[in-house]
């Protein structure tokens, strides 16, 4: 579980399905890795000052769900 200003790394060949809003944090850092909402979930939130995707995949919802 993450803490309020936490940075936060998902490496190669990880895949997060986020389903539940984290406290307000500093950095999400994807290498190469997945950060999924999911969408089993009612409404999430994601607060962060920086969020950086390098090779990875940031996917909330769907074109059929957005």
């Amino acid at each position: 579980m993450s803490l309020d200003g936490d940075s936060v790394v998902i490496t190669t060949g990880e895949t997060i399905f986020l389903d539940m809003s984290p406290p307000p944090l500093y950095l999400v850092y994807i290498e190469a890795g997945s950060l999924i909402f999911a969408d089993w979930v009612g409404d999430l939130q994601l607060n962060a000052s920086f969020i950086l995707v390098v090779g990875g995949r940031f996917i909330v919802g769907t074109e059929d769900a957005p």
